[in-house]
């Protein structure tokens, strides 16, 4: 009786000393597991030594030992929970290895007392088809539960990626807004001094100075240009672009935009055209972005036009408003034509020969869809020109086109 008793106390230490060197080294997910089992072993054998050792054999207090079996209700119940609450165990591997034991043992026994050769042969059979199938069966769920658990692990990571990848994405607007701001502010005193040396303001210049002052204004715009569509990217991605929708005169609007723009085509020498009807043609639009849009468009013409022409023309037929902004310039490949729209796009020729980023189509579309309408790019090749296309609906309910 020493002897077990000794060897017993050794194993139940023994034992708890492994799950407390286990708890203690485990990542934080199986901690809880191993000390859930701990505080099931800790208490069962507390329970087991108090009631059916130490009672007993100071003061033979025998009561308690045929309940001695009860005393194990704390290990299973924490085990338990520990399998199906934390996932010590996969559940699906137990409950399968338990229905493969069943099984073999029904087989088994019924081999067992099989009572003829014919039965004993056709019996045994059974059985060890039954303990194949089963081990088959116990190697495949294995194989599903750890693909599964990579699985999980792959998705974590995959998730932990994704919050450091929308934080990463949160600086960078950050950092690009504050930068756009810091360029904005001294570009405009930059353009405003050169518009005050260039109309005289500080006193009569050479032509020279006023040539040199015009490219600094036109740089200046340039990057002002610039930065606004960078500004405007970030509200777009942040979904903080508002939108103040009212009846707007489209062909006056297109009308004025090409006025103002007028003077670049002129010292470029281009022949700019204007061909929009002088009757309103009024739509539920956002001014302040067609605006923006016809403005770009255009722009874009007069700069990737070296000679010839560039052309604006507004017209409202068969339930449709269209502005298109055409010219004889460089031209665009058919290749590039479906990803032109696309965010720091550009043709490979343009990009040789225009600073810039490609933001100013992007954010065109996104406004022109934004007021329910389209936006697309058509030209023959390289050094055919381009024609760009703004149509709206003007049956939308919304709108009213004056005769």
């Amino acid at each position: 009786m020493l002897l077990f008793v000794t060897i017993v106390i050794y194993l139940i230490i023994s034992s708890i000393v492994v799950l407390v060197k286990k708890t203690l080294h485990a990542e934080k997910s199986d901690k809880k597991q191993f000390k859930l089992v701990l505080f099931g072993i800790i208490f069962t054998f507390s329970f087991l030594f108090l009631f059916n050792f130490l009672l007993p054999a100071l003061f033979d207090y025998v009561r308690w030992i045929p309940l001695g079996a009860l005393f194990f209700i704390p290990f299973i119940g924490f085990t338990f929970y520990a399998i199906f609450k934390h996932h010590l165990l996969s559940a699906k591997v137990i409950t399968t290895e338990i229905l493969t034991f069943i099984l073999a043992i029904v087989s088994l026994v019924e081999v067992v007392i099989s009572k003829d050769a014919l039965t004993l042969v056709f019996r045994s059979g059974v059985f060890a088809l039954v303990l194949a199938f089963g081990i088959l069966l116990i190697k495949s769920v294995l194989k599903e539960v750890e693909q599964r658990e990579k699985l999980e692990v792959l998705t974590k990571e995959l998730e932990a990626a994704n919050e450091k990848l929308k934080v990463a994405d949160r600086m960078k607007s950050q950092f690009l807004s504050f930068a756009s701001h810091q360029v904005k502010s001294p570009m405009t005193v930059v353009k405003g001094y050169a518009s005050l040396i260039q109309d005289g303001s500080y006193g009569t210049v050479p032509e020279k100075v006023k040539e040199v002052t015009q490219k600094i204004k036109e740089t200046s715009d340039g990057l002002i240009a610039l930065v606004n569509n960078l500004l405007d990217l970030r509200k777009l991605e942040e979904g903080k672009i508002e939108y103040k929708f009212e009846q707007v005169d489209l062909a006056g609007l297109a009308r004025a935009v090409a006025e103002e723009i007028r003077q670049l085509a002129v010292n470029k020498s281009l022949e700019f055209k204007i061909d929009i009807p002088p009757s309103p043609v009024m739509l539920n639009l956002d001014k302040e972005k067609i605006q923006q849009v016809v403005q770009n468009l255009i722009d874009n013409s007069i700069k990737y036009t070296e000679k010839g022409w560039v052309s604006i023309e507004l017209r409202a037929e068969n339930g449709k408003v269209r502005i298109s902004v055409s010219d004889s310039g460089i031209g665009i490949p058919k290749d590039l034509i479906p990803t032109l729209f696309e965010q720091f796009n550009r043709g490979s020729d343009a990009a040789k020969k225009i600073q810039g980023t490609g933001l100013g189509l992007f954010i065109a579309k996104q406004f022109v869809e934004t007021n329910k309408g389209r936006i697309w790019a058509e030209s023959d090749g390289p050094g055919k020109g381009s024609r760009f296309i703004v149509e709206f609906d003007s049956n939308s309910g919304n709108s009213n086109i004056s005769a």
